[in-house]
């Protein structure tokens, strides 16, 4: 292969890497609709293309990069590996991605990227008697992420030594394996006060036993990485008296007020906005997200004359950059008695007890419409909500990849991976 051809391979892992990373933001940015999210994975699948056409040098660049030891790098690596079939490769990535931080995102992201045929192979080696619990962790994870399931296989997996972390990861993907999950996840949100505890929780209540929601709100209050997503949930499954009480308690403590807003947001109820409307007003590194609960509230988006206007085109190295920031930050700044002079003006529009989401009522109708054409967050609450109201079909993967997730919407104009 001529060195022309050797630097568009290496373009083309460098490139791969960089449109996953900016697209493991894009989906949970508030920025970003599901259109967006096709134009950046569009751009991946042709440069992951263009690995795999090269073969091994491709494979060989994309191994040369991943020794940096990001997960990024790991991305491509992952990928092609198991797309040409290279088993003990794979197999040695897939045992050194525990070493980089978010190295086992990465991978489950790579499986999930994987052609149909190559997937069926891949996980099911991954998923038998003979893979190490934690190589079956990661294969769960991938099928979670395909909306794939694996079978009688599932509760062998789940009650390996490391089944604990697959049961709290696992219901955060979707639900198939409710009847062999909820047992497990029950006995695990109980007994473990720790992450893993709070994710089983989580899992249980989304699976539909709210028997479990005082460990829900347990680690909502207890702060940390999963007090965001606990509350998020778990005011989703009380009534409006209830969730209000609880979330006023969350926004009085420094280290649950982020919480708090998530809780608020996930709620859509009006009768937050008053005590929202104060946190941006006083609590500048909150602002944002105070902002984000009265937009998904009201409908209203954080555009002038509500916000100061931020660049909407920087440049790849600048992007690159921001991609490690929370993706809250791509919001502009709000102008706090901007929203309040707004929410004087449509207040009365909006009844106390009524449950919103992007301004709208929840309604079958309405949710389905937010998958297809909402802001991100938006989206991952209508999946979250449409597997509430289905008894059991499933948590519509809101991270999948765009094309796949265009044609299970009945979106024209794409086909499934």
């Amino acid at each position: 292969m001529t060195k022309i051809l050797v630097d568009m391979v290496e373009r083309h892992a460098d490139e791969a890497a960089f449109l996953w990373e900016l697209r493991e933001r894009a989906w949970r940015s508030p920025l970003f609709e599901l259109s967006d999210l096709l134009g950046l994975d569009r751009r991946l699948a042709a440069n992951l293309e263009g690995i795999v056409l090269a073969g091994e040098v491709g494979l060989q660049l994309c191994l040369h990069a991943q020794r940096r030891g990001k997960a990024p790098e790991l991305f491509p690596a992952v990928y092609a590996a198991a797309e040409l079939g290279e088993t003990m490769t794979l197999a040695e990535l897939l045992v050194g991605a525990a070493k980089v931080p978010g190295g086992e995102e990465a991978t489950v992201s790579a499986l999930s990227w994987l052609s149909a045929e190559r997937a069926t192979v891949v996980l099911g080696e991954l998923l038998s008697g003979d893979c190490p619990p934690a190589l079956q962790r990661v294969g769960i994870g991938a099928l979670a992420a395909r909306r794939e399931d694996p079978g009688p296989k599932l509760e062998e997996a789940l009650r390996s030594a490391d089944g604990r972390c697959a049961r709290g990861r696992r219901g955060r993907r979707g639900s198939w394996g409710g009847e062999t999950l909820l047992p497990l996840l029950r006995s695990e949100a109980r007994l473990d006060e720790s992450e893993a505890g709070a994710q089983a929780a989580w899992a249980a209540v989304l699976l539909g036993d709210t028997g479990v929601l005082p460990e829900l709100w347990r680690a909502a209050s207890a702060g940390g990485s999963t007090a965001v997503a606990a509350a998020d949930l778990a005011v989703r499954c009380v009534e409006a008296p209830e969730s209000a009480e609880r979330l006023l308690e969350l926004s009085r403590a420094p280290g649950t007020l982020r919480a708090a807003l998530a809780g608020a947001a996930a709620r859509g109820d009006s009768s937050c906005i008053p005590w929202v409307l104060a946190v941006m007003e006083r609590e500048p590194t909150m602002a944002r997200h105070a902002m984000w609960a009265v937009s998904t509230i009201t409908g209203a988006l954080p555009v002038p004359p509500l916000a100061v206007r931020g660049p909407t085109d920087v440049p790849p190295d600048e992007a690159l950059r921001r991609a490690a920031l929370d993706p809250w930050e791509d919001l502009p700044a709000p102008i706090a008695a901007a929203w309040r002079a707004h929410w004087e003006e449509v207040g009365s529009r909006h009844a106390p007890g009524e449950r919103r989401l992007g301004g709208r009522q929840i309604d079958a109708a309405w949710l389905a419409h937010v998958l297809r054409a909402g802001r991100a967050p938006w989206r991952a609450s209508a999946a979250i909500e449409q597997m509430r109201a289905s008894a059991g079909d499933g948590l519509f993967p809101v991270h999948a990849p765009a094309p796949w997730q265009m044609a299970r919407l009945s979106l024209p104009g794409t086909s499934g991976q």
